[in-house]
């Protein structure tokens, strides 16, 4: 399947907060206010979609020094140099299966390596457990670099990294 990833436009964002809603617990929920100030403080808003121009997935990039204080970027902050963070990303039911996350988190890869940055940094639930996400970021080279308890949420996020350049991920 051929993917166009854009940055996000105007008429994407109702779109987008749809499909983060829709993919709660995995991402946290997302109101229009929220969004907007997040995308403010965003290095970039991905959007993937097919060669119709249908979306299929989004995903949210915040570089390192950004005034955001969510505790897992918080975390990223103190521990890590030089980081591209996805704070988060979504695909769509009619994009999964079909190469949409390993398109959005290629070119997250790209604009990671472009602005500098040396890693590019995730985190996944692992209480409630994501066994889809985990393995697919095990695929792309992502290691654990610690935990954080987010008792307020009920969660456990496993912290990720990998470097920016990956041969594996640029031919792949």
């Amino acid at each position: 399947m051929d993917l166009n990833i854009r940055e996000a436009q105007l008429d994407d964002i109702d779109w987008i907060i749809d499909l983060n809603q829709a993919n709660v617990p995995a991402v946290g929920p997302l109101t229009r206010e929220e969004y907007l100030d997040l995308e403010a403080m965003c290095h970039g808003v991905l959007v993937a979609e097919d060669e119709e121009g249908q979306r299929l997935g989004f995903i949210m990039l915040m570089a390192k020094g950004r005034d955001y204080a969510s505790p897992n970027y918080r975390w990223f902050e103190a521990n890590l140099e030089n980081f591209l963070y996805v704070d988060r990303v979504a695909v769509s039911e009619n994009g999964r299966g079909k190469g949409v996350g390993l398109a959005l988190y290629s070119e997250a890869l790209d604009m990671a390596e472009a602005h500098g940055a040396e890693k590019l940094a995730a985190e996944v639930n692992i209480k409630p457990k994501n066994e889809v996400s985990l393995n697919f970021h095990a695929k792309l080279g992502f290691v654990e670099i610690g935990q954080l308890e987010r008792p307020d949420q009920g969660k456990v996020v496993v912290m990720l990294s990998r470097p920016t350049l990956n041969p594996e991920m640029q031919n792949g």
